[in-house]
């Protein structure tokens, strides 16, 4: 299903960031198949076209390909491209939708999905609008992916010193530095230390290497 798609989107992107996948939903084969065929999208960082000339058999495709960008048109029979598109974002929160529609809906669709696709466009579009569009939202998504990159080797680098911050941590404690409250909790939750604020606990400190071997339990 689609959220095993997330999992594939992410495993890809970690490692190939400028890589990205464009579809394009149409009813007009004919335009569908122009669109696919006859617009530069390589100027727009897009690596792979696809098309699928219903929302349904877009959605099909979205469960074995790592789609990053969709073009959608908002009027088609069956599934329209609102519900469409709902469906996407229902599952898929980093996928970049664009969507076409003609003048009589355009205002219509800009409220009612303001928080769900990346940009709107009015048809005809032209080329260029196409691929500024697009362009904006490969950029988008770089940035979203080094975003995840950067924090997840900052995760990373908190794993493997958390010995020493837990250490650092307690022994301020030991020698009495005053934190704010909330800021000791949220160091206590950063650290996984096992306990908080709100409960009494009291610190030891034992020192190993005097003769530690000789002491009852």
């Amino acid at each position: 299903n689609l959220n095993e798609l997330t999992t594939l989107t992410i495993s890809r992107k970690e490692y190939h960031i400028t890589m990205h996948s464009l579809l394009i939903v149409e009813d007009q084969i004919d335009l569908a198949d122009d669109l696919a065929a006859n617009v530069p999208w390589h100027k727009a960082g897009i690596t792979g076209v696809y098309k699928a000339y219903s929302a349904q058999e877009a959605l099909d495709m979205m469960q074995t390909e790592a789609i990053d960008v969709v073009i959608t048109d908002i009027k088609m029979p069956g599934m329209s491209g609102l519900e469409f598109i709902s469906k996407v974002r229902a599952v898929l929160r980093d996928v970049k939708l664009i969507l076409l529609s003609g003048y009589s809906e355009f205002e219509y669709a800009r409220t009612a999905l303001a928080h769900q696709v990346s940009d709107y466009l009015l048809k005809p579009a032209s080329d260029e609008e196409l691929l500024e569009s697009v362009q904006r939202a490969v950029q988008e998504l770089d940035e979203q992916w080094r975003s995840v990159a950067s924090s997840r080797r900052a995760q990373q680098t908190l794993k493997e010193n958390l010995p020493i911050l837990r250490q650092s941590l307690l022994l301020d404690l030991l020698n009495s530095r005053r934190f704010r409250p909330e800021e000791l909790a949220r160091k206590l939750e950063l650290l996984h230390l096992p306990f908080t604020t709100e409960r009494p606990v009291s610190l030891m400190l034992v020192r190993l290497e005097d003769h530690f071997d000789q002491y009852e339990q």
